[in-house]
C-alpha cells in the first residue's frame, strides 16, 4: 500500500497537467493511504490543510461530488496525533467480541465472508494481480478495494494516452465498484456516523462514498459502457 506521504508527494510534486482519469486514481491512492493506520504525514496534511487542499485542486466537492461543505469539514479539522490514533483503533480495531465496531472488510457487511473474498480475488487475478503471502490487508478491506480502483484507473489514464482500448478498465471500475464497494459503504458510513468522536474518518467516509459514485457514472456513461457485458471472471 501506498504510504500518505507517496501519494501526496504525486499531487504536489507533479509539473504537468494530469487527466482527468489519472487524477481519479491520485484521488483513489489518498483515500486508500488515508484508511491505514495514521502516521505524522497524515496528520500534518490534515492539520495544515494540505490534504483538502490536493483533494479539492481535482474535485468541486459540492458540483461533482454533492458533498457539503459541512460533511468536508473534518478532512482539515485540527486533530493531535493522539487522537487521531485512538479514534481509528476505537473505530476499526478488534475491540470487541464481535471485532471492530466499525468493520472496514466488505464480507462482514454483506455475503458470506469467505465467497467475498474469493470474488475480490477473481477481480485482482483477472488483472493478473495476486495476494502477497505477507499482506497489509486482506482482499475485502476497503484500502484494498481502492487500491485496485487505483490501478484500474491507472492502466485506463496510459491506455488512453497511447490510444489503446479502454472498454475492458472501465468495465471493470464499473463492476467492482457496483457489485462490491458500493454495495456496502452506506452500512460502513452508518457505524462510523453512530460511534465517531471526532469528524475525520466520517468526512473520509463520506467522501470516498461520494467519489465511488461519481467515478460510477463516469465508467458507466464514457463510451456507452452500460449497454457492455460484465466481465467474465469464473
Amino acid at each position: 500500500m501506498a504510504g500518505i506521504e507517496k501519494v501526496l508527494d504525486l499531487e504536489f510534486s507533479a509539473t504537468r497537467p494530469a487527466s482527468l482519469v489519472a487524477e481519479r486514481s491520485f484521488v483513489y491512492g489518498t483515500l486508500a493511504a488515508c484508511l491505514q493506520y495514521p502516521d505524522e504525514i497524515l496528520i500534518e496534511s490534515i492539520n495544515s490543510g494540505t490534504l483538502l487542499k490536493g483533494l479539492k485542486s481535482i474535485f468541486d466537492f459540492e458540483k461533482d461530488l454533492a458533498l457539503t461543505k459541512d460533511e468536508a469539514a473534518g478532512l482539515s479539522a485540527k486533530i493531535t496525533f493522539e487522537t487521531l490514533k485512538s479514534e481509528y483503533c476505537q473505530l476499526f480495531e478488534v475491540t470487541t467480541p464481535q471485532g471492530a465496531i466499525c468493520n472496514m472488510f466488505a464480507g462482514l457487511h454483506y455475503g458470506d465472508r469467505m465467497q467475498v473474498m474469493e470474488e475480490h480475488i477473481r477481480f485482482y487475478n483477472f488483472f493478473d494481480l495476486h495476494m502477497p503471502e505477507t499482506i497489509e490487508e486482506l482482499p475485502d478491506h476497503l484500502s484494498t478495494e481502492l487500491e485496485f480502483l487505483r490501478f484500474l484507473s491507472t492502466q485506463e489514464a496510459y491506455a488512453i494516452e497511447n490510444d489503446q482500448p479502454v472498454l475492458s478498465l472501465q468495465k471493470a471500475q464499473r463492476d467492482f465498484i457496483s457489485r462490491h464497494v458500493l454495495h456496502w459503504i452506506d452500512s460502513l458510513e452508518e457505524s462510523v456516523e453512530d460511534y465517531a468522536q471526532e469528524p475525520f474518518y466520517l468526512s473520509l467516509i463520506k467522501l470516498t462514498k461520494a467519489v465511488l459514485t461519481s467515478e460510477f457514472t463516469r465508467v458507466n456513461e464514457t463510451q456507452d459502457a452500460s449497454t457492455i457485458p460484465s466481465l467474465n471472471l469464473d
